[in-house]
């Protein structure tokens, strides 16, 4: 670890959906390499669910908002060095990029790392996928008609512009292996 926390920003930005959300498969990627290395989880989808309670989802100041308190909770956590995992979703234009540059500066910063993992699946096994009751319980879109339609008109396969990054496909992989890969790919040393 380096004097500032390390934040594993594992974006599920091709698939959209957070590392938890798939009949127990997602968690257990997410899970097994946080519980490895000791790293809290910063679930985006929770502020989200913050956010929307006051205002109008994709206002202008519902993104200010949101994108501030992400920023805030990652600064803090570098900080204080508290080393994350991170889920979030890349939209694919440049506009959204430089919503996660800001975000992740102060990590940057402070001395910290992030390392970038996309964890993409087949197109049919996401929207399979999109309507578990995992997502339901956390208020997520879990209509796959809905999800298709926002697949139309956003780029959520794009690959972000960062690195380091690790494109990893969960289509048939376990769990254990996918956290093997990250924990692998990125030389983590395992708890």
């Amino acid at each position: 670890m380096t004097s500032a926390a390390e934040v594993r920003l594992n974006l599920q930005y091709a698939t959209g959906l957070p590392l938890r959300a798939t009949r127990g498969w997602q968690a257990h990627r997410r899970e097994r390499v946080g519980q490895a290395h000791g790293f809290k989880l910063f679930h985006n989808h929770l502020t989200v669910n913050l956010v929307s309670a006051v205002f109008e989802r994709d206002s202008d100041v519902w993104q200010r908002l949101l994108r501030n308190i992400r920023r805030d909770v990652l600064a803090e956590a570098a900080c204080h060095d508290v080393s994350l995992i991170m889920t979030g979703v890349y939209r694919g234009t440049s506009e959204h990029a430089e919503a996660w540059r800001t975000m992740l500066e102060p990590v940057r910063a402070a001395g910290g790392s992030i390392m970038f993992v996309q964890l993409t699946c087949a197109r049919d096994e996401l929207l399979q996928r999109a309507s578990s009751e995992g997502r339901r319980s956390l208020d997520k879109l879990v209509d796959p008609v809905r999800f298709a339609e926002l697949m139309e008109r956003v780029d959520l396969f794009a690959a972000a512009p960062f690195e380091p990054h690790l494109c990893l496909d969960t289509t048939q992989a376990a769990p254990d292996e996918t956290a093997r890969s990250i924990i692998q790919h990125y030389g983590l040393a395992v708890r």
